[in-house]
């Protein structure tokens, strides 16, 4: 139970005067998109038009869950998805203002829970995406290398005798082996339905990767200018 909830007020929400609703009684739903996932931008504009646009939100953040409450997502060993992994996949979550996500605790309902169906294939599309991010990466770390090993080749011919068979051979092998390992995932991610889909079409290597990357490598969505803009 929130401090407000037992009566009282915080000073880690905006002030009173700065309230558009009463959230003892104004509570709305959290947004869902046509699949039942949580529209994170949505639901952080609804949040913002509960209060005052002078308020300025404090920066010092954190990072929140949008699927909760935590007990809500415990695993269950009958299930044949695991709530608590779908709970804390980096998309799920988000780096926001403290106030903010205090406040927004008290002004909407929990999201509903997506169906076991839902979860599952969300739940694909990120592995088969994490999977399709390394194999780009590597992909890409080994075309600059042979890139670079020929232009050293060609200024110090004086290094190897004759060509570099024996090691242009492994980098094209190794080239191969995360090639089929990228075609293989993105087979994988296309046979999931479309709306669970990432990458929707053929794109080089490095589109791939760097799509991939503004969601992967953060530990959470970015969303403190989203908040305070």
């Amino acid at each position: 139970m929130t401090q407000l909830e037992r009566g009282g007020l915080s000073e880690h929400l905006p002030p009173p005067e700065f309230w558009l609703i009463d959230p003892k009684k104004d509570k709305f739903p959290t947004p869902v998109d046509d699949r039942g996932l949580v529209d994170i931008h949505r639901l952080i504009q609804e949040v913002k038009l509960t209060v005052d646009p002078e308020f300025n939100w404090p920066t010092y953040s954190g990072i929140h869950h949008f699927y909760w409450p935590e007990e809500s997502y415990q695993y269950d060993k009958t299930t044949l998805v695991n709530p608590q992994a779908f709970r804390d996949i980096a998309v799920h979550k988000g780096r926001i203002p403290r106030v903010f996500e205090n406040w927004l605790h008290i002004v909407t309902l929990p999201p509903k829970q997506p169906s076991p169906e839902v979860m599952h294939y969300r739940m694909e599309a990120w592995r088969t995406a994490i999977n399709l991010f390394y194999n780009a990466q590597q992909t890409i770390w080994w075309r600059r290398r042979a890139k670079n090993r020929a232009q050293l080749l060609e200024q110090n011919p004086h290094i190897v005798d004759g060509e570099d068979i024996i090691g242009a051979e492994f980098i094209d092998e190794v080239l191969v082996t995360h090639f089929d390992g990228l075609d293989k995932h993105l087979e994988r991610h296309w046979r999931l339905p479309t709306e669970f889909q990432i990458i929707r079409e053929s794109e080089p290597v490095e589109a791939i990767a760097a799509k991939l990357g503004k969601l992967i490598v953060p530990r959470a969505i970015p969303l403190i200018r989203a908040v305070t803009g």
